[in-house]
């Protein structure tokens, strides 16, 4: 698993990322899951429920196993319902997933 601070094609909700210093770029190819600071979950900008989450995100990575699936969440979201998002996508087969952050400040 790797940490990402932004994607070449945002899909994901605008929420507030935790802060992480080893942030890297995401490739293109990419579909985000966001969870907002409500605990709603969105797939590429789309709401969705958590019982339809998995089969939508089956469908897009037959359509490309590589794709990169980027967690969004909220740094107010709680751990559980982040580990609960990334289940659900290791079972629509998901083989590559990552945590969306934003940058530390460096302290120079």
């Amino acid at each position: 698993m790797i940490s990402t601070l932004s994607m070449a094609q945002y899909r994901g909700m605008p929420v507030n990322l935790p802060k992480a210093a080893s942030g890297q770029q995401a490739p293109a190819e990419s579909a985000a899951i966001t969870i907002d600071n409500e605990s709603r979950i969105f797939l590429n900008k789309e709401g969705v429920n958590q019982a339809t989450l998995g089969d939508l995100l089956r469908q897009q990575l037959e359509q490309n196993a590589d794709l990169l699936v980027v967690i969004n969440a909220d740094d107010g979201v709680e751990h559980g319902r982040v580990v609960e998002v990334m289940d659900i996508a290791r079972g629509a087969n998901a083989a590559k997933m990552a945590i969306a952050v934003k940058p530390k400040e460096s302290r120079r």
